[in-house]
């Protein structure tokens, strides 16, 4: 990673220099400036995606390792954000594409919530093995997961034994993600957690 990194810099700074050579001429400086229809849409312009009060944040909607890795965070967390109430199971398939274990964890999700059921106490850790790796419009990643112990409890805040669990320790695990350019998001297309 630090040579590739090492590399565009030392290649940056060759084409910086090759284009600064070509500007030793005096030119008169234009009087207009470019129209503001002329630039790119930024990222402030992206259509929402994901729950309303959990969005995907806009930089893990960049088709790049970084974005891949953000969003793949993301998808982790919105686990955590769904057991508190916060956000409708639902986010959990609208986020994916053909990916057997998050239809899974979304159903289970949705009968904890049809329920009155919430998590407590939950926390989890999330550690890339390195970057994803980004081919085409796939990206696949390998990280360590963890969660704490948590209880479940249920409208009443009575604790609900047998849906609670004990910490999970390190698991390996790996997702791969399938890039959708009508969404300029990620989704999920597989995930195997353990």
């Amino acid at each position: 990673m630090a040579r590739r990194t090492t590399l565009r810099l030392v290649a940056g700074l060759a084409v910086g220099v090759a284009l600064l050579g070509g500007c030793a001429e005096k030119q008169e400086a234009s009087d207009t400036l470019p129209s503001a229809g002329a630039a790119e849409p930024s990222e402030a312009e992206l259509p929402p995606l994901g729950p309303a009060e959990f969005p995907v944040p806009d930089g893990a909607r960049e088709k790049t390792p970084e974005g891949a890795l953000s969003f793949a965070r993301y998808y982790m967390s919105l686990g955590k954000e769904i057991g508190a109430g916060s956000v409708p199971a639902q986010s959990l398939r609208d986020l994916s594409v053909s990916c057997p274990l998050c239809q899974q964890i979304a159903a289970s999700y949705e009968a904890d919530q049809q329920s009155g059921y919430t998590y407590r106490g939950f926390t989890y850790t999330f550690k890339e093995y390195g970057p994803p790796l980004v081919t085409g419009n796939e990206a696949e990643l390998g990280f360590v997961y963890s969660q704490s112990e948590y209880v479940v409890v249920d409208a009443s805040g009575r604790e609900v034994l047998e849906r609670s669990g004990d910490a999970s320790g390190d698991l390996q695990s790996g997702m791969l993600l399938q890039w959708r350019a009508d969404l300029n998001s990620w989704l999920v297309s597989s995930l195997t957690v353990g």
